[in-house]
């Protein structure tokens, strides 16, 4: 391992470990970045295809490790996280006493290898921050923005466990309350990234059915996509009607206080029903006016695909092969994500297995959030797998189901 210096490093403050290890402990779910809790996935082994030479680079606040072929990438990442830490530091009114540990990777391939978190890591998950010892670890995807936004969040994970940390050991108690789920994780993108179409599309489509959770029942979505998107969208408000400097000021309180519902009451003023009874009349106001100009799917088509529910990316065969009648989309409905045709007549006996997919080691992964496919008019399959912790383009056809290439 060999080391280079971007500015001289301050030298760290301990902390007492006890405190620590029990913090650590009790936050251990805050920590995976923007769309899952950690995971363990039966039957799936953590392989490593590759040996890396490690390097550090070094700033002020941070020790950055990163390998030979990901040298442009890591000045770029350091001064990302200099930025992100200055911004921080005046939200949260605090400074990490420590030097943060950040660990980069030029693919979500490369990440997964890492032995840093023993779980396997699945697709979607952007980055982590690991508890025990403070160590962010983010990917590079190919977009600069999102490797901006990823180290953003991760970071704010790191001053949540820091300043929890100081709070603890100033007014040590038991029990000590913690931030649900959806507060740390909500707060984690509400300070990282503005709210975006995706957001809009979950909320919107919550209020448009009926299914906005009172705040009490966010925990109920477990560490799931749409919490984060419901916590975003609090915090948010909670931004937006109290002030930021709220926020911080629930961390400094968390100590008084049995309950974090109770917090938020001393907080903000007002019971956690008020608040979320004001939230979920400020998400209506701002959906319910494009109701009266749009049709609900139930009333205006039909579902084409009965089991699994998470059938996606449907595109349609060609009419020369199949008369406009199937289609194929991408979908894990039998636990593996493969890609399959069905009739447009939407009968579940219809369904074919075309690609089968995280079976062999030809098809570890098909990236079903990252990656598309597309059918040719003469009915050549295209589509993206990894093999060996690399992508590769692969080709079929879509009327043997044989694969006709890799490239």
């Amino acid at each position: 391992m060999t080391r280079a210096q971007a500015r001289p490093p301050r030298a760290p403050v301990g902390v007492r470990p006890c405190a620590s290890l029990l913090l650590g402990l009790v936050l251990s779910l805050i920590t995976l970045s923007p769309a899952s809790a950690q995971y363990i996935a039966f039957g799936k082994n953590k392989v490593h295809y590759s040996d890396f030479e490690w390097h550090v680079l070094e700033s002020e606040h941070f020790d950055l490790y990163y390998y030979l072929e990901e040298e442009d990438l890591a000045q770029l990442a350091l001064e990302m996280a200099e930025d992100s830490y200055r911004d921080l530091q005046g939200k949260f009114v605090h400074e990490v006493r420590r030097r943060i540990p950040l660990i980069i990777y030029n693919s979500f391939q490369e990440f997964e290898q890492n032995n840093i978190t023993p779980y396997f890591l699945p697709e979607g998950v952007a980055g982590l921050t690991e508890f025990a010892r403070g160590r962010v670890l983010v990917p590079f995807n190919g977009s600069l923005n999102d490797f901006r936004t990823t180290i953003h969040h991760e970071l704010v994970h790191v001053y949540q466990l820091s300043l929890l940390g100081e709070v603890h050991q100033e007014h040590f108690r038991t029990p000590f309350v913690t931030p649900p789920l959806w507060f740390s994780e909500g707060l984690a993108v509400h300070w990282s990234e503005d709210r975006d179409p995706e957001a809009d599309m979950v909320l919107r489509d919550m209020v448009h059915h009926g299914n906005l959770p009172d705040l009490d029942q966010f925990w109920r979505y477990g560490g799931s996509f749409v919490t984060y998107k419901l916590g975003q969208s609090m915090l948010d408000f909670i931004g937006d009607e109290f002030g930021e400097d709220r926020i911080n000021l629930i961390y400094r309180r968390l100590w008084m206080h049995k309950e974090f519902d109770e917090v938020l009451t001393d907080v903000l003023g007002i019971p956690s029903r008020e608040l979320s009874e004001r939230w979920s009349f400020a998400l209506r106001q701002r959906y319910n006016p494009e109701v009266a100009q749009s049709t609900p799917a139930s009333f205006s088509s039909r579902p084409l695909t009965g089991k699994g529910g998470a059938n996606m990316k449907g595109i349609p065969l060609p009419d020369s092969l199949f008369d406009g009648k199937r289609f194929a989309f991408i979908s894990p409905r039998d636990g593996f994500t493969s890609i399959y045709t069905a009739s447009r007549e939407g009968r579940e006996e219809d369904v074919r297995t075309l690609v089968k997919g995280e079976r062999t080691p030809e098809l570890e992964s098909l990236h079903l959030f990252r990656s598309r496919f597309d059918v040719s008019s003469e009915g050549t399959l295209l589509f993206v797998s990894t093999h060996e912790a690399r992508d590769g383009a692969a080709v079929s056809d879509v009327v043997t189901g044989r694969e006709v290439g890799r490239y």
